[in-house]
């Protein structure tokens, strides 16, 4: 059972965004869907805050290119560690394949700028991702961060040094 705080909080989100009142599952989760992102609105473990969850795609069944991917993911995660406070995860799906999966975490339930602001975060930081785990012909897009002489996201971080405050 979800605490009151969660569902209160998420009353006022969505009479914010003109929503209506939020659908629960029977998992005591909240989705909405933003310009085609799937965002799961969920009551922390602890139940001291909400943890706001996208899918952005299944990994690669090719063990080589699965390995790219996740040395990309790695590397991106690196890069955006002073930017964003996004947190990329691989879980396994119902199915058994691996899946990339973007969260943030909003503490309390009082500051609904904070946690729209978070949203807002998550939802930006998903165009840097799903590029990971697109497949096009070839079985693996690639970074578009990525310069012309690039291959990896490690030629562009060899040598950088990222500080995290």
């Amino acid at each position: 059972m979800f605490s009151l705080n969660f569902s209160g909080c998420l009353d006022k989100l969505w009479r914010k965004l003109r929503l209506g009142a939020p659908i629960f599952s029977e998992q005591n989760t909240a989705s909405m869907n933003v310009d085609g992102v799937q965002l799961v609105f969920s009551d922390a473990l602890d139940g001291g805050g909400i943890e706001v969850t996208t899918v952005i795609g299944s990994l690669s069944e090719t063990v080589g290119t699965r390995g790219r991917q996740i040395e990309d993911i790695l590397h991106l995660n690196l890069a955006c560690l002073s930017q964003f406070r996004t947190l990329a995860v691989l879980r396994k799906a119902d199915d058994g394949a691996e899946e990339l999966v973007l969260s943030v975490s909003f503490r309390g339930y009082t500051e609904l700028e904070k946690l729209t602001g978070l949203v807002e975060e998550l939802l930006s930081v998903v165009s840097l991702y799903q590029p990971l785990v697109s497949a096009d012909a070839g079985g693996y897009q690639g970074n578009p961060l990525l310069g012309a002489a690039q291959t990896s996201l490690s030629d562009e971080l060899d040598g950088a040094m990222v500080f995290h405050l």
